[in-house]
């Protein structure tokens, strides 16, 4: 299954910027482990955790649950991830949402705002937030 999200940094990301986005990924995170989602660096290696750094937000599923690893760097330009909606695609997408409003991340996505919308509002009962789905999600 080829479902994919697609997205890119187009702008220089601050440090206040940078650090929003990965103390709420860090609060998602913990959030998507505790409804038993399992995440890791990469699919086959289960026992090294999920990169969150001053850099880099890098994740996949674990084993049969994972797909391609999810990774976003402050300066990266245009990337993709391909989740085939796998478990890990609810992190995926509560990621790219709040990245979007945050960073400017833009983004696009084989998703439409209805299959996204259960996520987001995963998300905003997480962060007790008003997130909604990127505007250049297709309707």
């Amino acid at each position: 299954m080829g479902y994919t999200h697609y997205f890119e940094v187009t702008t220089k990301v601050s440090d206040e910027q940078w650090n929003t986005l990965t103390d709420a990924v860090k609060r998602i995170i913990a959030a998507a482990t505790e409804e038993n989602i399992e995440l890791a660096f990469e699919y086959d290696n289960p026992s090294r955790l999920p990169c969150v750094d001053n850099n880099t937000i890098r994740f996949n599923g674990v084993g049969d649950e994972g797909h391609e690893t999810f990774i976003i760097a402050r300066d990266q330009g245009w990337e993709f991830c391909k989740t085939a909606q796998k478990p890990y695609d609810r992190v995926v997408v509560a990621v790219l949402t709040v990245a979007a409003e945050v960073i400017g991340l833009k983004v696009t996505s084989d998703g439409n705002a209805s299959e996204w919308q259960p996520d987001v509002d995963w998300l905003n009962s997480i962060l007790s937030g008003d997130f909604t789905v990127p505007d250049t999600v297709a309707i």
